[in-house]
């Protein structure tokens, strides 16, 4: 979703100022002045969500771009990527060359693989077409999964939430069940000047590796990151607990 409020805005009645500070806190919102400028922000808008709806996110090693399609086949993964940068297809080709472990996330899979092959094809002088063969050595490393067990009225999904919300918004953590804090997996974005839908798309991935790591099947069932606004993000979260 996308909100588009007419400026000046200050004239508009108290129901809705409301109606959209509420918007504003989990949306994408922008300003207009006239139709013409209106649809230019629409257009480009839509652009940008297709975009990440259609080339979605990987990080491999130290470095993370967008794939154009994601072929699994039982232990192998098959990246095919448009990389515009010259800097990023050598650190690629680097994780080739050293043949080491590196770790992997996509939005749908994660693991420690190893580049087996970088086939790199020149479509024109500042972008070169990538096809990265990976083959899974690992799952990531991560906590116990924990027993369908309940004690004291709290049940594993009470853990895994709790350990969640430690990690990612700094609240205390019960160890009593023999659980551990986790790592934060958004403190990489947090410090860095990437563009908004960057930062949405990327964070997804991260969570969605911790969810993975952490022995939570399906990852995130819904995953809402608001704006960047002075107090921080809106972030929402939930994943469908194990059937048991």
């Amino acid at each position: 979703m996308a909100l588009f409020v007419r400026s000046p805005f200050e004239r508009a009645e108290g129901p809705q100022r409301d109606f959209v500070n509420v918007i504003r806190e989990r949306y994408t919102t922008g300003a207009y002045t006239s139709s013409s400028d209106l649809g230019e922000r629409v257009t480009e808008r839509l652009r940008i969500m297709a975009a990440d709806e259609l080339a979605p996110w990987v990080i491999l090693g130290d470095t993370a771009f967008r794939a154009v399609s994601i072929n699994v086949r039982a232990h192998t993964t098959i990246i095919r990527a448009v990389v515009r940068s010259n800097r990023v297809a050598e650190f690629i080709r680097s994780y080739l060359d050293g043949c080491d472990d590196v770790p992997y996330a996509g939005p749908h899979d994660s693991g420690v693989v190893r580049v087996v092959s970088v086939d790199s094809e020149a479509t024109s002088t500042n972008s070169r077409t990538l096809e990265i063969t990976l083959e899974t050595t690992r799952n990531p490393p991560g906590a116990p999964a924990w027993s369908g067990m309940t004690s004291n009225g709290v049940g594993p999904e009470d853990v895994q939430e709790r350990t969640l919300r430690g990690a990612l918004f700094g609240e205390p953590v019960d160890t009593a069940f023999g659980t551990e804090a986790v790592n934060d997996p958004l403190a990489v974005l947090r410090t860095r000047p990437l563009p908004d839908p960057v930062v949405r798309s990327l964070a997804y991935v991260v969570i969605g590796e911790s969810l993975r790591a952490m022995r939570i099947p399906g990852g995130a069932s819904r995953f809402v990151l608001g704006p960047s606004k002075p107090a921080g993000r809106l972030l929402e979260l939930s994943w469908f607990a194990k059937a048991r």
